[in-house]
Parts: C-alpha cells; structure tokens; sequence
C-alpha cells in the first residue's frame, strides 16, 4: 500500500513537471512567432520607408533635370509657365510625402503616374530643346553667312539698316494715293451744272470738284477721309468751320486749312470721287488753286479762273 502511494506521488510529479514545460515550450513558441510577426512589421515599414525615399529621389531627380530643361527654355526666349507648374507639383508632392512619412496606394499610384508622364514629359522637352537648339545654330550659320557676304561686300549692319529704311521709305511714298484728272463745274442758285473756261463771279452759288484715284496696288483699302482747300486769289483757304472747313496736319507735320472734307472707302477701282462745295463763300476775280490731301499728303491740284 506504502509502495503504491509513493508510485503515485512519483507518477503526480512528474505530470506536473511535463506540464510545466509543455508551457514553458507553448510560452516560447508563441514569443517566437511574435518575434516574427515584428521582424516582419519592421521589414514592411522598412520597405514602406524605403519606398517612399525612392520615389522621393525619384521626384528630385525629375526635379532638377527640369529646372535644367527650364534654364536651358530661358536661354532659349521660350515662355515656361507650364514648366514652373509641373515643378511646384513636384516640390508639393515631395513636401507632403515628406511630412507624412508614408504613401497610401492612391497616392502611390497617382505619383508612379505622375513619375511616369513627367520622364515622358522630360524626353520630349529635350528633344524640343535639342531641335531648337539646332534650328538656332541654323540661324546663328545663316547670320554667319549673310554677316560674311555683307563684309565681302563690304556692307554693314548699319548700311542694311539704311537700305531697309529706304525701302521703307519707298513702300510709304508708293502708297500715296494721286487724284488725277479734275473736272471743276459751277452750279447756279437753280441748282443748274455748267462748265467754263472761265465763271463769272455772279453765277456762282456752288463749285463742284471732282477728279479719278489713281490705280495704287501699294494702298491699303479702306475708309480714308480725303480734305479739299480752295485757295483764291488772297492766298488764304476758304475755310468756315460752320460749313465743315477746318485744319489738318500733314506727314510733315504742317497745318493746313482745308474747305471741305468727306469720307470715302478706298478699294483701288478708279474711284470717282466728287465735292460739292458748300454755299456762302465770295468767288473773287482771279486765279483759284485746289488742293486735294489724303493721309497727310497733298495728292493732287487742280484750278479753275474766276471774271
């Protein structure tokens, strides 16, 4: 019986000895997968951080070979306002990641997009810049030439310069319109048209002058407005701001009193072009010159006599 007590109190022994290690083992294993799971949170934030610091290079990166293409773009005269806005984007997105620490999936995938678009973005600008680069060198061959020939020539910039400036001048001097061929008539109180050698004074209520623009391909079109000056024999303009008389000033900046002027639209068809003068001026004896002017140059004369 004695024997059989102590068997059984060996036996509890060492139950309870197993279940201690089986414990001490579970304790262990579960503190090992632990250990796992951390080294494996550790890796993944590792991974994130690592992520984020190549996307961040990567943006920097882009960063600078675009502040490249920008001063090579200003060197170049060319407007970079779209480029500035794609490197503030840049420094934003960098900032933000930067603050944050970690990249979600929308904005990972939103800046692979973006990394992407601008390397795509980045070749097609320097092959702008590289073809610009080459149609400048083009240019600078061609000045080189032209710059060559003008001192074989032994012209100048200055000498081109002047000869363009002639040729401006001649375009301006051909574009002047002429009035030709003036018809002068008087009308009598009745309204009556005639023509003469030579009015008598008292039959004159109006004087009618009219005249042809001459074929001017050098002209440009449009409305002008065309000023008439009947000069008597006084030398002074008839001239009365009531009856639509005033003053013009010319190409070469004189003033010039005028009878009379309208508005005509020009289109180089041999416009026929009439002025009725108004009524209430005093038709003298003598000689009178008429004066036609246009864009500030006297375009043509004409003259009829007074008895």
């Amino acid at each position: 019986m004695e024997n059989e007590k102590k068997t059984f109190k060996t036996y509890f022994l060492i139950g309870v000895v197993v279940l201690q290690f089986g414990a001490i083992a579970y304790l262990i294993s579960s503190n090992n997968k632990k250990n796992t799971e951390i080294e494996e949170l550790t890796t993944t934030v590792d991974t994130k951080s690592a992520e984020i610091v190549a996307k961040i290079n990567s943006l920097d990166s882009l960063s600078i070979q675009f502040e490249r293409i920008k001063r090579e773009r200003e060197a170049l005269g060319l407007n970079n306002d779209s480029l500035n806005m794609q490197i503030n984007e840049l420094k934003k997105f960098k900032v933000r990641a930067l603050a944050s620490g970690k990249i979600n999936a929308r904005d990972k995938r939103l800046l692979e997009e973006m990394i992407v678009k601008l390397r795509k973005d980045l070749v097609a600008k320097d092959k702008e810049i590289v073809q610009l680069k080459a149609e400048n060198e083009g240019l600078v061959g061609q000045v080189d030439n032209l710059n060559s020939e003008n001192a074989m020539l032994g012209d100048s910039l200055s000498g081109v310069a002047s000869v363009k400036k002639d040729l401006e001048n001649q375009l301006a001097y051909a574009s002047i319109l002429k009035a030709e061929g003036f018809v002068v008539s008087a009308l009598k109180d009745n309204g009556k048209e005639f023509t003469a050698d030579e009015y008598k004074s008292k039959k004159i209520s109006q004087m009618k002058i009219a005249f042809t623009i001459a074929d001017n391909k050098a002209a440009k079109k449009g409305n002008k407005d065309f000023f008439i000056a009947i000069i008597p024999p006084s030398g002074n303009t008839f001239s009365d701001p009531t009856n639509g008389g005033g003053e013009l000033t010319t190409a070469n900046g004189e003033t010039k009193t005028y009878t009379f002027k309208q508005n005509i639209t020009f289109t180089n068809s041999n416009e026929k072009v009439s002025f009725l003068i108004p009524k209430g001026f005093n038709y003298i004896p003598g000689s009178y010159k008429v004066q036609v002017f246009a864009e500030g140059h006297d375009i043509g004369q004409g003259k009829f006599s007074v008895k």
